[in-house]
């Protein structure tokens, strides 16, 4: 609980960082960045958790054997989250290219212009993608119950 409340602390900052450095200002999936940070926790005699802090920009050097195997999941685990490859990559340009052309002739509805029908119907289809996946992570936030577009997690999916 201790990282889950830390982390929807930093939501709101997390949030705005994401919007000045947003390339399209839309909430394509395709356009989007993370952040990886780093929580250091202590434990005390009672293995009671204590956040000493949350890095920005955590060390993936590896030291020992099980730093190794912890940050090669991690990392692993994160491209697998975020659907990165050599095909999602070539998939990716020639999507680019096609809707740099759509945009430029006009041709394609944004998400400002479907019905609220088509909106949820593209957001469960992208949860379901996004669940997919996970690799060795869990959802905890935002709840994958609270999918309708007027929900307030629903910039964040």
């Amino acid at each position: 609980r201790l990282a889950v409340k830390t982390v929807m602390a930093a939501v709101p900052a997390l949030t705005r960082t994401n919007q000045l450095i947003s390339v399209t200002g839309t909430a394509d999936p395709s356009m989007c960045c993370f952040e990886l940070l780093g929580l250091d926790i202590m434990l005390d005699a009672d293995l009671q958790p204590h956040l000493l802090e949350v890095n920005h920009s955590p060390s993936l050097a590896c030291d020992t054997a099980i730093d190794s195997s912890v940050k090669l999941a991690l990392v692993s685990d994160t491209l697998a989250l975020i659907a990165m490859s050599v095909k999602n990559r070539r998939v990716l340009a020639r999507a680019d290219k096609r809707e740099a052309t759509t945009r430029l002739y006009g041709l394609r509805p944004d998400m400002a212009t479907m019905s609220p029908t088509d909106k949820v119907r593209k957001m469960r289809i992208l949860e379901e993608e996004k669940q997919q996946a996970l690799g060795g992570f869990q959802r905890v936030y935002p709840p994958p119950t609270d999918l309708h577009p007027s929900s307030p997690h629903a910039a964040s999916l």
